[in-house]
């Protein structure tokens, strides 16, 4: 059986969801809309929903082909892959995403006071980034820890506690909440969340160059599976993991086992892992993809200039108009 991968696209700041199916390894990759950093999601949430924990889906996180980064030199076996490729330029960045969510968190108490409710907006506890998995397991610390899940973190609910009338006017009565509001509140649509980014949202959207952006995401991946030094070094992996007992074609086919999708983690899941990254170590994979892939996103990036300098200009006027509201310039 083929095995499947949930994926969040946890750094592209583009809209919708794609499924990969890729010619030379036996995997298929789905993302998972919902982890998307979209501008929905950029409010901080999108609906009634707690984060936190560690799904034994989720545990995959950041093989991502869609996912982009800020730029810059080959990392070493433990860095970003995903957040150091050329597109990631073209994507919001830390400062801007924080500047977005304190604005629509603003706008949103503001809403609510208009609809005479007290509230004010929970901040979600600072959380170190997740290991990069775009090309497989690459932390060596994570691997000897947690095999090939992530990471626990913290649970955080930011509606833990709030009213039904409350939860109502934040997301809109169509939200799927049980209970009921006062019909007399003019509570708007989408909800005072809904309302705050698109409030925000409003003059900066360019989803043209959002979608090359993203296609450029998806297809670097693609083009670098291909690419005859990451087959050659994918194919010195899978030798070296032989010679250690283990029988994988692929370093996301050691991800994706099926043996390891649980919540628990056994003690072959982490020799496991522990050999996968001492492979990568020995054939140089990860610095061969990465590398690999750098060069092909240039050259698609290079093909798109004008729609791309005007995607990263909508993304620094939104944050601009967020500082605004936030009172930060």
């Amino acid at each position: 059986m083929v095995p499947t991968l949930l994926v969040p696209l946890n750094s592209a700041p583009w809209i919708g969801a794609h499924q990969v199916k890729r010619k030379s390894f036996p995997f298929r990759v789905v993302a998972a809309s919902g982890f998307v950093l979209s501008i929905g999601l950029l409010a901080g949430c999108s609906g009634p929903a707690e984060s936190g924990g560690n799904d034994a889906d989720a545990g995959r996180a950041n093989a991502s082909p869609g996912a982009a980064g800020s730029g810059g030199a080959s990392p070493s076996a433990s860095e970003d892959f995903t957040f150091r490729l050329p597109i990631a330029e073209y994507s919001y960045t830390e400062a801007q995403n924080a500047d977005i969510s304190a604005a629509e968190d603003v706008l949103t108490e503001r809403c609510m006071k208009r609809l005479g409710l007290p509230y004010t907006a929970r901040k979600a506890p600072a959380v170190s980034r997740a290991s990069d998995r775009r090309y497989g397991l690459s932390s060596a610390e994570d691997a000897a820890r947690y095999g090939y899940h992530l990471p626990p973190k913290a649970s955080f609910n930011p509606n833990k506690g709030l009213s039904t009338t409350t939860l109502i006017a934040l997301y809109g009565r169509s939200a799927g909440i049980d209970g009921k509001a006062d019909p007399a509140l003019d509570i708007p649509a989408r909800g005072c969340r809904g309302e705050a980014a698109e409030s925000l949202d409003a003059d900066h959207r360019y989803a043209a160059g959002a979608e090359i952006a993203s296609g450029i995401a998806r297809r670097s991946y693609q083009e670098s599976v291909e690419d005859s030094r990451v087959r050659e070094a994918v194919r010195r992996w899978s030798d070296c993991m032989t010679e250690r007992g283990y029988t994988y074609s692929d370093p996301l086919a050691a991800l994706g086992d099926e043996r390891f999708l649980d919540k628990g983690i056994s003690k072959r899941e982490v020799e496991t892992a522990r050999a996968d990254m001492e492979c990568k170590t020995r054939v140089g994979l990860l610095r061969t993809w990465f590398s690999a892939e750098t060069a092909i996103q240039k050259k698609m990036i290079a093909a798109e200039p004008a729609e791309l300098a005007k995607l990263k200009e909508v993304h620094t006027s939104k944050a601009a108009a967020a500082r605004e509201v936030t009172g930060r310039d």
